[in-house]
C-alpha cells in the first residue's frame, strides 16, 4: 500500500496533521495472469468493456488496471456461483 501525503498535510508543518491517504497498488493484466493462473486471452476477455461477468477495471491513460479489493469481490461472487469462463 502506498501512503500519499495530501497537499494540506504538506502545507501545515508543525501543526497536528491528518493521517496520510492509503492507496492500494493497482494490478495490471500481467499481474492478473500470474495471480489467477489464466491465459493472456482469458484475462483480456474478462477485462472487456461491457462484459457483465468480467472483472471490474479502470482506465489509466490507455491501460487497464484492477483494484485488489475489486478482484477479491469478483472472486468471492464466482466462488458461490456456477460461473464458467
Amino acid at each position: 500500500m502506498l501512503l500519499v501525503p495530501s497537499r494540506k498535510m504538506l502545507m501545515k508543518r508543525g501543526k497536528p496533521q491528518p493521517k496520510p491517504v492509503e492507496i492500494e497498488a493497482l494490478l495490471t493484466p500481467a499481474d492478473l495472469i500470474k495471480i489467477l493462473k489464466l491465459s493472456r486471452a482469458t484475462v483480456y476477455r474478462l477485462l472487456q468493456e461491457g462484459n457483465p461477468e468480467g472483472i471490474p477495471f479502470i482506465w489509466i491513460g490507455d491501460s487497464k488496471r484492477v483494484s485488489p479489493s475489486d478482484l477479491r469481490d469478483w472472486l468471492a461472487v464466482r466462488k458461490t456461483s456456477s460461473f464458467q469462463f
